[in-house]
């Protein structure tokens, strides 16, 4: 275990964590200090620990991207016994952690992690993923945003693909389009008309964009409802077949996932 015993003389903290000459087991020692500021320098700093720098990412923290080792980490990354998270995870985190905050990372490291978004949307299977990215993006732009209205549009025509939604249902989605089009805000007659919480919970992601478990409530309902009344063996197997059907049609509608500046 890293102890304190390396300290250099009437240094400050913050200024040995980002200085890139600090040995290696204190730069391990200071990614663990109380202060959160020398924390989150040493993290960045290229002398750290791989280790401990892959703990930080995992952890979902955006400024292990600011390290210049970063790019090399990742080019080589493969999952190991002591994980706690998947990198798919830990992308969509720092993610939804960086629209609050464009601060937390260096341009080179929006970079980096714009490459890694690009890779997971090219890649996935799930819209859970997919949707949590789009909607801190929307969350990050505002009620009423085209960014909200692109993510709204994206659960609007999931929920589309549902069979046999009632016809109040159905009415309550037109009413959706029609404002994410830029026609009249009908949003609260939308929530008057739905019957199933599939619907419902679509309008309250339109409602408030920084709920986040709307969206993600809205996609559950979904794959719940296309898997009710198949045999108990299959659930899983039609739920995730149509997950990825649900993954295509977001990839048809957004080729291009958000993007950091």
């Amino acid at each position: 275990m890293a102890t304190n015993s390396s300290a250099t003389p009437h240094k400050d903290p913050l200024e040995e964590a980002s200085d890139p000459a600090t040995d290696t087991e204190r730069l391990r020692y200071l990614a663990n200090h109380k202060r959160e500021d020398v924390r989150l320098a040493a993290i960045q700093n290229p002398g750290v620990p791989e280790d401990v720098w892959r703990k930080a990412l995992l952890e979902g923290l955006p400024e292990a991207l600011s390290n210049p080792m970063a790019p090399i980490y990742l080019l080589v990354w493969s999952p190991k016994p002591g994980d706690q998270s998947t990198l798919e995870s830990a992308i969509r985190r720092a993610t939804q952690a960086l629209w609050k905050n464009p601060e937390r990372c260096s341009p080179d490291g929006k970079v980096l992690l714009n490459v890694q978004i690009m890779n997971l949307w090219a890649a996935s299977v799930s819209a859970w993923c997919m949707i949590a990215i789009v909607q801190s993006w929307a969350s990050a732009k505002g009620n009423g945003s085209d960014e909200h209205k692109a993510m709204v549009r994206l659960l609007m025509l999931c929920a589309q693909t549902v069979p046999n939604l009632p016809a109040e249902d159905r009415q309550a989605l037109d009413l959706l389009e029609a404002w994410c089009a830029g026609r009249k805000d009908r949003r609260e007659e939308a929530y008057s008309l739905a019957s199933s919480k599939i619907v419902e919970a679509v309008i309250l992601s339109a409602t408030n964009p920084s709920g986040w478990h709307n969206p993600w409530e809205a996609i559950y309902e979904i794959l719940k409802a296309v898997s009710l009344g198949k045999p108990s063996n299959t659930r899983s197997n039609v739920s995730a077949e149509h997950d990825r059907l649900l993954a295509d049609l977001i990839r048809r509608e957004m080729p291009l996932p958000p993007q950091f500046e």
